[in-house]
This record gives C-alpha cells, structure tokens and sequence, in this order.
C-alpha cells in the first residue's frame, strides 16, 4: 500500500467572467488520485472541513479509489486556493489555509509514503509529517516534492532548511525547476540534483514546462524536452507527474524498501521508461481543467486503442 501524507484543498478556479469553479486540488491529495487512477492501493492522510467542499472531495476520493487514514474531518471550512490563470494556462495561487491533521494509526503494509508541498512545511502540522515520514523510512520508500508556496513560508532559509531535511529522508524527489530557483537562486539546476543525490536520494527529477522534464540517478541523467499541444491549464500536472513516475517505479518492480539498493543502481534506459510515464501523464492532465490526472488505461492502452 501506498500512503500519502498532505494537504487535500479546493481550488476556486476563476473564469474570464469573475465567477470561481471549484476544483478538487492539493499537491498531495491530487498524488494520491493519481495513483487510485492507476490501480495501485492508495491511502490519503489529510485534513477536510466539515463543510461543502469537504464533501466534494470527499466524493471525488472515493471516485479515484482513495482511501483516507483514519477520521480527517475537523470542525470549520475546508482549505481553498484561489486560482488565477494567464492565457497561457499558467497557474498562480492564493490561500485560505489550515493544516492541523489528526493523528492516525499508520498501517502495517506501507510500501511507499509521498509527501510534500505546505503539508510538510507549514505547523502545526508538518511536525506530524515529519514524524510519520522519519518512522516509515526504515521499511518504506520516501517520495517528496517540495511543490514551493512562497506565500506560506516563513522565510526562503527555513524553506531550504526543511526541503533539505526531507530529501536526506527520500528516495525520490520529484522538483520543478521554478522551486529550485526559489529555493536556491544562485545555483545551477543540475547542481542541486547532484547535492540530492549526495544527500541520499536514489532519483532526483526536475520538471520545467519550457524545457521537459530531466532525472539524474547515480548512474548518470538523461532527459527530453516534451510539452503538450493543447494547456488548458497547468493545475495538477506536477502531481500527475509524480503519480506516473510510482506507478512506473511500481511497473519495474521497484516499489519497496527491498528494492532499495537496486533503485540506487538504476541504469538510465530503466529510468527513462519510467519517468516517462510521468511525462505522459503530465501531457494528459494540462489538456484538462483543473487537476484530472488520467486513469490506467490512458497511459497504457489497450492493443488496438488509440492513444
């Protein structure tokens, strides 16, 4: 089983006209889905409100075939972003956040844990997901995109300091160029994958929307420079990215702590097929409003199915 541990939000997505549509979003959660979508047991760890849009997501969960962790509901609204786009499809955000999750009894068949994004930066919460995620590691592998809001952090030095922690915890990190250079302004992308590494990650991959996507391994990196035809918008695609890249690390055999040592060593043309599978579903998920990462059968079709 794979448990994800995060915040799960709705984002009020605003038309041309003034009016918001609701979306169900939050980094985390939308991994979680993403995974449901493509059959792997998934289990979400979050918080919702006890209201409207907690009951929406609450629906689009069971939908995916997500699992929640113990009772997340808590008395009061549920978090929300608002959503602005540019005639790009580019994203950006503002929120009306709380993230102040129950404790959970933290089930005996964890293979993988993801975390990332405010969950694991912003209290009174993140120290719950520190915890959760530093009493899996031992037996599980550790997933993590930082997925940056600058507006929730305290300062960029406290960011760097809990990004920094959380990767010396996981095996892979999945970083959009645009966080790297938040984070770090005077470093070079590259650079900063090989310090992961070094640090202890097995896979480091960043995303750009501009540039594809590029995985770097103890065995060297390779990438490829895909983008879509159609953006709707960019809502979700990350997360959709990181979902594939499990499901393909799944696909090889790969997804247990077993396996460590083997995903360590992993050689660039297994890298390749699996990362991807993220790119791809990435693609999918930017010809879409808001964040539909897509299902099994869109990333692998059926013998005589259109792609």
């Amino acid at each position: 089983m794979i448990l994800v541990v995060g915040e799960s939000l709705v984002d009020l997505v605003a038309s041309l006209d003034g009016s918001r549509t609701p979306h169900p979003g939050g980094s985390p959660a939308n991994v979680a889905v993403g995974l449901g979508r493509l059959g792997l047991d998934v289990t979400l760890a979050t918080q919702l409100g006890d209201d409207r849009n907690g009951r929406l997501l609450r629906d689009h969960f069971a939908a995916s075939n997500v699992q929640l962790a113990g009772d997340p509901i808590r008395p009061g609204h549920t978090s929300v972003a608002n959503v602005q786009l540019t005639s790009s499809g580019e994203a950006s955000y503002t929120f009306d956040v709380s993230w102040n999750p129950r404790r959970f009894d933290i089930p005996d068949d964890v293979r993988l844990v993801h975390t990332g994004s405010f969950a694991s930066q912003i209290g009174p919460g993140d120290d719950l997901v520190d915890e959760i995620v530093s009493k899996l590691a031992p037996s599980a592998l550790v997933s993590y995109d930082p997925n940056i809001r600058p507006s929730l952090l305290r300062s960029r030095s406290s960011a760097v300091s809990q990004v920094e922690h959380f990767v010396e915890m996981s095996d892979l990190v999945k970083v959009s160029e645009g966080d790297l250079h938040w984070l770090y302004p005077d470093r070079r992308p590259e650079s900063i994958a090989y310090s992961f590494l070094k640090s202890g990650a097995s896979i480091v991959v960043i995303t750009s929307r501009d540039k594809g996507w590029r995985a770097y391994c103890h065995n060297g990196t390779i990438g490829e420079a895909v983008g879509a035809r159609k953006v709707v918008d960019t809502i979700g695609a990350g997360d959709a990215f990181t979902a594939a890249v499990i499901a393909g690390l799944e696909r090889h055999d790969l997804l247990d702590a077993d396996k460590r040592v083997k995903l360590r060593d992993i050689d660039l043309v297994e890298l390749e097929d699996i990362v991807a599978l993220g790119a791809r579903a990435a693609v999918l998920t930017v010809g879409k409003s808001g964040a539909e990462p897509p299902r099994r059968i869109d990333l692998w079709p059926v013998r005589g199915q259109a792609v």
